[in-house]
């Protein structure tokens, strides 16, 4: 089974992980964050990465 795990970082830090069942919802939850980050292209993402806030979305297997 796929999952997507979406993790939140604020400065470097964790701040936040989610898991989600569909990619759908994975990449809803990745343009909410966006928005309320103000991030609106490409180059404001990566400035904001420099400064260690990002969203990373992995696409992971389910282990037993």
């Amino acid at each position: 089974m796929t999952v997507y795990v979406v993790v939140d970082l604020f400065q470097g830090v964790v701040d936040e992980v989610k898991t989600f069942l569909t990619r759908e919802s994975a990449e809803k939850a990745e343009q909410e964050w966006l928005k309320e980050q103000g991030i609106t292209n490409e180059i404001a993402r990566e400035g904001h990465a420099q400064n260690g806030t990002e969203l990373i979305v992995h696409e992971c297997e389910v282990m037993p």
